[in-house]
């Protein structure tokens, strides 16, 4: 029975992650959100400021914008449940710049099927995929250049590291 609710659940979070997310931005104006037709990902990422993991993973998201930029990985951040002032002054002070968007009463967040936070939603042309719980740099990487972004360590350009050539004995 519990298996059962369980993929109702998520069946209903996936037609639901299927429409545009209808969120806030910082100063309260009405934001839709959604897959671009250029884009091959749009990641968001929901978070509050009194989540640990949430605020461990926001320097990782900040680096990996610059990572992303240059390719049709687009990624936001939707703080829940806090007031623009809370999350303008944690921003300041951590020295982050992320896009940001507020999901102020969690409506969005529990209709993706949010339970807890960090929740992450990976939305492609092909599936929308919603992930609970924190992940580690390394987790974050590893999805970010699944999804099309360059490697962590490429050139401007976009190009991994050389490998250095091997030495012969």
């Amino acid at each position: 029975m519990l298996r059962l609710l369980a993929s109702a659940l998520l069946i209903l979070a996936a037609e639901a992650a299927a429409q545009p997310l209808q969120l806030e931005s910082l100063d309260g104006e009405p934001v839709t959100l959604g897959l671009r037709e250029a884009e091959k990902a749009l990641v968001v990422h929901f978070w509050a400021t009194w989540c640990p993991e949430c605020v461990e993973e926001l320097p990782v998201l900040a680096a990996a914008l610059h990572r992303c930029a240059a390719g049709p990985v687009r990624i936001v951040t939707v703080n829940v449940g806090e007031s623009r002032d809370a999350i303008v002054r944690y921003l300041e002070r951590q020295g982050l710049q992320l896009p940001v968007l507020r999901d102020p009463r969690g409506r969005v967040w529990r209709s993706l099927g949010g339970l807890g936070l960090p929740t992450n939603l990976a939305w492609t042309p092909a599936e929308r995929r919603i992930d609970v719980g924190p992940r580690d740099a390394p987790a974050w990487d590893e999805a970010f250049t699944g999804l099309g972004c360059p490697p962590r360590d490429a050139d401007a350009a976009g190009r991994p590291p050389a490998t250095p050539p091997e030495r012969v004995p």
